[in-house]
């Protein structure tokens, strides 16, 4: 199986030149539900108190899930934002004020910690809920990245809305190479996977199943992309090189040339832009690689793919 990589001219160049390939943070990705968990069954408040009693039933546990909110929202920020505050800073201003509201919500209610917690927790359930998608959301995004690649070229959409409107390429890599081994194909479904709060809390392999969910699950909408992915540790990266327009870092992971089959460029691709990719692939490394190109099918809709004379 062939699964392709459809992007720019400039993009692909670099690509091919630099054997590196970004994998994105979701939220960089075109598709805002993108792996965004969908807590339909949230934990009762005993379940709350059971859990807090168990790392010890004091304010202090909550205090420090306090921090760590802070520390997953300071990695939301755009890198302009960040640069105007360190994350100590952030969280040495922000926790202060989040433990002075919450212990003045257990004050008002007269009651012992524990049951102060399950009341504010029973009258603040949909807000927590949805506090604890944002969470899971954010750190999904701060820690994972997401190479997208498809099985089908001649799709013109994918054409359209992904190599620049045709004028770009798609790069088609070797499915069978060991570089692609944990690559994993798409499921497209109606309607968004519930995730129990309560089992991921107290199971880590529920929480591993609830994630690879997310991240490997979108709708039905999108099925023409017969999308493939693959999903890497950001800290992996071999190389960050910037940020993209939207603020989110580029994480670049190095690849082998030996697992590029073809490189097909786009029906209006110009004949300069053929050329320049045409002298890479004139490297030793890339010698078996083919060049081939899209065009319109005459008598129809359809996207041709054929391979261009040596």
């Amino acid at each position: 199986m062939t699964l392709y990589k459809f992007t720019s001219i400039n993009v692909g160049r670099t690509i091919l030149q630099d054997r590196r390939i970004r994998f994105s943070q979701p939220p960089a990705l075109n598709d805002p539900f993108d792996s965004m968990p969908f807590v339909a069954e949230f934990v009762s408040e005993d379940q709350l108190a059971s859990y807090v009693q168990s790392l010890g039933g004091e304010p202090q546990v909550v205090y420090t899930f306090l921090d760590e909110m802070l520390a997953r929202k300071y990695k939301e920020l755009s890198p302009i934002q960040q640069s105007q505050f360190s994350l100590e800073d952030w969280v040495a201003y922000g926790t202060p004020k989040l433990k002075a509201r919450f212990q003045q919500e257990v004050d008002q209610t007269g009651l012992p910690f524990l049951e102060a917690l399950k009341k504010q927790f029973a009258d603040n359930r949909e807000n927590n809920r949805r506090t604890t998608e944002q969470c899971l959301q954010a750190a999904i995004s701060s820690t994972l990245g997401i190479l997208s690649l498809s099985t089908v070229c001649d799709h013109s959409l994918l054409w359209a809305h992904y190599a620049d409107s045709h004028r770009g390429l798609a790069l088609a890599f070797d499915s069978d190479h060991s570089f692609f081994a944990d690559a994993r194909e798409v499921k497209y479904v109606g309607a968004r996977i519930p995730i129990s709060f309560a089992e991921i809390l107290n199971s880590e392999e529920k929480a591993r199943e609830a994630a690879t969910a997310m991240v490997f699950t979108k709708h039905l909408d999108w099925a023409y992309e017969h999308e493939y992915r693959m999903v890497r540790s950001l800290d992996a990266a071999q190389t960050q090189d910037g940020v993209d327009p939207n603020g989110y870092s580029i994480c670049l992971f190095d690849f082998p040339a030996s697992c590029v089959v073809s490189v097909v460029m786009g029906s209006r691709a110009t004949i300069e832009d053929s050329q320049s990719i045409k002298s890479i692939l004139a490297d030793d490394s890339y010698r078996h690689v083919k060049l081939a190109c899209a065009s319109c099918e005459p008598l129809g809709y359809g996207v041709k793919i054929s391979l261009t004379a040596a």
